[in-house]
């Protein structure tokens, strides 16, 4: 039986069996039309699960404009949410009064231009993070052999080979296998 399991809702399980109801994967509990989710990417939180995507994105609808791209392995914590462009005040003018927001015909700013947010894959996201409309966060660490490895499009029997030396940070045992 693997480690990891791609499809489970939640893949947490205490030392006692119990499952913890906190951490769910969001690509199984997150249908929203403009969010697109890697496996394994977790999110931990206390809410109802079919409200995740209003917690994560609050102002990500499904007729927005913006996409939301979070790659595989990326582990986002606690109180942690993601301002879309849909929500954003303007920033260009003599004022960052959001008129357009009040009427539906204007609201989303259809005449400025939009960013999606994309985070690439094994991103972690520390509590209380508010990550900002358009904002690009790059796969994985500093160390630049990382994105050469890209193990987050290896098997999975591959990476849990390697755990050691993922969570360790050995890279040079990594390169061989």
């Amino acid at each position: 039986m693997p480690l990891l399991d791609a499809n489970a809702m939640f893949p947490v399980t205490h030392p006692d069996g119990r499952v913890s109801r906190t951490t769910v994967y969001l690509k199984n509990v997150i249908n929203h039309p403009r969010m697109e989710i890697g496996d394994y990417s977790y999110y931990t939180y206390y809410g109802k699960l079919d409200e995740t995507a209003e917690i994560l994105a609050p102002y990500l609808f499904p007729d927005s404009r913006e996409r939301l791209v979070i790659g595989k392995f990326v582990q986002i914590a606690r109180g942690s949410y993601f301002i879309t462009s849909s929500a954003n005040h303007p920033m260009t003018g003599v004022t960052t009064y959001p008129f357009r927001i009040f009427k539906w015909e204007t609201f989303g700013y259809k005449d400025l231009p939009v960013k999606d947010t994309i985070v690439g894959h094994d991103v972690w996201i520390g509590h209380n993070t508010a990550i900002m409309p358009g904002v690009q966060i790059g796969a994985g660490a500093i160390i630049a052999d990382l994105l050469d490895l890209a193990w987050w499009d290896w098997p999975i029997d591959r990476i849990e080979a390697n755990l050691r030396a993922l969570e360790t940070g050995d890279i040079e045992a990594l390169k061989i296998t």
